[in-house]
């Protein structure tokens, strides 16, 4: 059985509230732990959680100016944690 995007978010936020990062999470994925992997769901997953929480950043950033600094950190670590979470899961399906 394959899950859609939502149903792999609520995973993610399942393993984040644990601690786990994306690529935590990633791993988890492809071994199976929820079941097969869903390359398409993952990714919209993946895309979707990162927009949301880029998306976070810049509201605080809008409501506390004198932090830009630190947003703009925190969106870079968060944009590479997410794109090493992709390359991961794509590395990890195509080996299948």
């Amino acid at each position: 059985m394959s899950h859609d995007s939502e149903w792999w978010q609520d995973r993610y936020y399942e393993v984040a509230a644990e601690g786990a990062d994306p690529e935590e999470f990633v791993r988890r994925a492809l071994g199976g732990e929820w079941g097969p992997p869903d390359k398409k769901a993952l990714l919209q997953c993946l895309d979707a959680i990162e927009a949301i929480i880029l998306a976070n950043i810049e509201v605080h950033s809008e409501e506390a100016p004198g932090l830009d600094p630190v947003a703009d950190e925190a969106h870079e670590y968060w944009s590479e944690r997410f794109a090493r979470a992709r390359a991961l899961l794509l590395a990890g399906l195509d080996a299948r």
